[in-house]
């Protein structure tokens, strides 16, 4: 029987370090492909510094004894409690070792089933014991492969097998005749010492995760003795059979460190499977695009972008001018590098002169004050030099209608005009050649009469100081078709 044990636990332990030297050799492999720099968490990799690896288990459970003599035996019963501490250090998801202690009292007593009267067996025996062990710790959760992803599981099934050393005291009482009770001592003495034997225990253990730091642990251990002292037996009957006990516990388990995992929580199959899960749902979000702006998903840094909007490559709206403000927000989508904008993208002007203030070069020019196109104010000149001044207003071809940004040229001739009340202007409509001439003068009245209007409705000029006077297309400032935009426009001349 101990031969076919002890073959029993050397082919335990052959397997485990082959599991352990293949898990380490894959593990080897992984960090060459990752220039050995695996980062924090990285499960495939299993760079042991990232995770706890010792931890300390006390348990409580009852030891049942059996052999010639019963914990539960066919005359009487026993519930006999142990104790149980143990230190592990983890080698990696799958091997550890412990190093056990436990101590308890076995009471045992004759089973009739299997012996009668007159076997020399009429009494009962109570052991106390102390057993050390080292067990191998195997991880089956980890070594057997399930196909899924088992980082968030909170179960482990772990194999306990290992090989200890118990002393005992087996105190036998004689049930009919009390003075031969004995106190069996090493090698058959009646001294009061521990007898020294070999064992083999062989654990299964189901562990609960319950924290980060805490683990619950139900275990069954059978040990197996290499003699038939521990139940007394073999100290008043000759022949006796070898013992052996089971020990069902439950612990506490308490991983050390200030890791965020445990060694044996971690299976390096674990990241594989989440990579692939992951990559499956990118591919099948890669058809899916929640804003219809033709960027999936998957690669959609603005996935609320409104319907029509141009986007760039990474799903965010245009912004030309790269002000802040997407196009389609923007009222001036073409203001200059790194200009300072409002929430509408248009350029501020702090003295109000008509020019942004990345252009002005007199930004606190005063107020109504006439200025040139770098904002500088202009002073003591007659009024044609004025009338150059002033900003054209353009116009997209054969209309009449204000543009946005035509509309805020106007400030420069509006201000001009509250400011000086005594002054009147011609406001004079071009349009380019396309057409014949009568409609291009009519055309150019058109436009000039559009001015004059925004002009009275929106800043209370006096209509009587407005002139609208039509040149066509007589007096084209831009002979190219390529340039005809400059002909299409309205000009001011201030009249002396």
């Amino acid at each position: 029987m101990m031969n076919k044990l002890r073959y029993l636990f050397i082919l335990a332990m052959v397997l485990s370090f082959s599991t352990y030297a293949q898990n380490d050799s894959e593990n080897t492999k992984q960090e060459v492909k990752k220039n050995n720099t695996p980062k924090e968490g990285n499960i495939s990799s299993i760079d042991k510094k990232n995770y706890n690896s010792w931890a300390i288990t006390l348990g409580l459970g009852n030891i049942y004894t059996t052999g010639d003599l019963n914990s539960f035996g066919a005359n009487e019963k026993s519930f006999d409690l142990a104790f149980n501490l143990g230190v592990t250090k983890m080698f990696n998801s799958s091997i550890g070792l412990e190093a056990a202690f436990m101590m308890g009292t076995s009471n045992t007593h004759p089973n009739t089933f299997h012996y009668g009267k007159g076997t020399g067996l009429d009494g009962d025996t109570k052991t106390p014991f102390l057993t050390g062990s080292l067990h191998l710790v195997v991880n089956l959760s980890n070594v057997i492969l399930s196909g899924r992803d088992q980082s968030d599981r909170k179960w482990n099934l772990n194999l306990y097998p290992g090989i200890g050393v118990t002393l005992h005291k087996a105190y036998f009482t004689h049930t009919s005749d009390p003075t031969q009770n004995e106190d069996w001592g090493t090698n058959g003495s009646k001294e009061d010492q521990y007898t020294r034997v070999y064992s083999v225990p062989m654990g299964l253990g189901l562990k609960y995760r319950l924290s980060k730091s805490f683990d619950i642990e139900l275990r069954e251990t059978a040990t197996f003795y290499n003699d038939s002292n521990f139940d007394g037996r073999a100290n008043n009957t000759a022949g006796g059979s070898n013992d052996y006990s089971f020990y069902t516990n439950i612990a506490l388990v308490w991983k050390i460190g200030k890791k965020d995992r445990y060694l044996d929580w971690t299976n390096p199959l674990d990241e594989a499977y989440t990579n692939m899960n992951n990559l499956q749902e990118k591919v099948d979000n890669m058809d899916t695009d929640t804003d219809g702006d033709g960027v999936p998903d998957t690669h959609d840094l603005d996935n609320e972008t409104p319907a029509g909007v141009m986007v760039a490559g990474n799903g965010k709206a245009l912004d030309s001018d790269q002000d802040g403000i997407a196009d389609y927000k923007d009222v001036d989508p073409f203001t200059p590098l790194g200009a300072n904008v409002d929430e509408y993208g248009k350029e501020l002007d702090s003295d109000n002169d008509g020019i942004g203030d990345s252009r002005d070069k007199e930004p606190n020019s005063k107020e109504g004050a006439i200025v040139n196109w770098q904002g500088i104010a202009v002073g003591g000149g007659n009024a044609s030099l004025l009338s150059e001044l002033i900003p054209s207003v353009f116009f997209n071809f054969d209309s009449a209608t204000l543009e946005k940004g035509s509309e805020d040229k106007l400030i420069i001739i509006a201000k001009l005009l509250n400011k000086n009340p005594d002054v009147n202007v011609d406001v004079i409509g071009y349009a380019d050649q396309n057409g014949n001439a009568d409609y291009n003068k009519k055309l150019g009245e058109r436009r000039a009469n559009s001015v004059i209007k925004f002009l009275i409705d929106v800043y209370g000029v006096d209509e009587g100081r407005l002139h609208a006077q039509t040149a066509g297309a007589d007096k084209p400032l831009s002979a190219s078709k390529s340039y005809y935009k400059n002909n299409r426009r309205v000009d001011f001349k201030i009249l002396d």
